[in-house]
C-alpha cells in the first residue's frame, strides 16, 4: 500500500498544480510565446512542484516537515475533491495521508522523551458491554481482554508514555490543548486519523488505523504490535 500512497500523493500534488499550469500557459500565450514554449513552461511548473513535494517527503529531513505538510494537505484535499472522477477506492486519500506521514516520521523525526508522548485512542475500542467510563478514567479498565484497551495500557506502562481516550475530533483537540504533548501516537479510523494528523500539525503525530470487525465505530480493534512498534521508534 505504501507504493500506492506515494503515487496518490504525487497525483494529488499534480491535480493541485494543474490549474496553475493552465494559467501559466494562458499567460505565456497572451504575451506572445508560441504553443511549444507555453506547453513546456506549464509542464516544467508541474514537474518542479511534484519534485519539490517528493524532495520534502524524502530527503529534506525533519526540517522540511512544514513544506511536506503543505504538500500533504493540498494533495489530500485535491484527491478528496476529485475522489469520484478519479474512481479512488474508499478512504484512499485518508490512507495516503496516514502512510505518507508515518513514513516521513519514521525516517526523519527524532525520538522524544517517553513522558512527552501521548498515546491517544478512540472510545470505540472499548467493548460495548463494558460499564466503565474510560473517557474519564482510563485506569478504570479491568484489562479483561475483551477489547484492546488493556493491552494498550500495558504498552503505556511499559514505555512510560501518557494515554487518553477521545470521543471524537473535538475531544482530541481539547486533549492536545490540555496535555500539550511533544508528540502523539494515535489510533483512529481513516477519516479521523488523517484529519487528526493534519489538524495536529505542528505537533508531530504517528498513526495506526483501527480495524472494524463489527463495522465502523463499534467494538473496533487495533493491532497492538504495530502500536508497540511505533512507540519503540519514538520513545526514549
Amino acid at each position: 500500500m505504501a507504493g500506492r500512497s506515494r503515487l496518490l500523493f504525487v497525483l494529488g500534488v499534480f491535480v493541485f498544480t494543474f490549474p496553475f499550469a493552465v494559467l501559466l500557459y494562458v499567460f505565456l500565450s497572451a504575451v506572445g510565446y508560441g504553443t511549444m514554449i507555453c506547453l513546456l513552461g506549464s509542464l516544467l511548473l508541474a514537474a518542479l512542484t511534484v519534485a519539490a513535494a517528493l524532495l520534502s517527503a524524502g530527503t529534506l529531513g525533519h526540517g522540511g516537515r512544514p513544506l511536506f505538510f503543505f504538500f500533504l494537505r493540498t494533495s489530500f484535499w485535491a484527491l478528496k475533491i476529485l475522489e469520484r472522477p478519479l474512481r479512488l477506492r474508499p478512504f484512499d486519500p485518508e490512507r495516503m495521508v496516514v502512510e505518507m506521514n508515518n513514513v516521513f516520521m519514521e525516517k526523519h523525526w527524532p525520538s522524544s522523551r517517553a513522558d512527552g508522548i501521548l498515546l491517544l485512542i478512540p472510545h470505540c475500542l472499548q467493548n460495548h458491554v463494558c460499564t466503565h467510563r474510560l473517557t474519564f478514567d482510563i485506569d478504570a479498565c479491568e484489562r479483561c481482554g475483551r477489547c484492546p484497551v488493556g493491552e494498550l495500557l500495558e504498552l503505556r506502562d511499559r514505555f512510560g508514555v501518557k494515554m487518553a481516550v477521545a470521543t471524537g475530533g473535538t475531544a482530541a483537540r481539547r486533549i492536545l490543548r490540555d496535555v500539550r504533548p511533544d508528540m502523539v501516537v494515535a489510533v483512529a479510523c481513516p477519516r479521523d486519523l488523517s484529519l487528526g494528523i493534519l489538524d495536529a500539525h505542528p505537533v508531530p503525530a504517528w498513526g495506526q488505523l483501527n480495524e472494524w470487525p463489527e463495522g465502523p465505530c463499534f467494538d473496533t480493534w487495533v493491532d497492538t504490535d504495530e502500536v508497540a512498534r511505533g512507540l519503540s521508534v519514538f520513545a526514549r
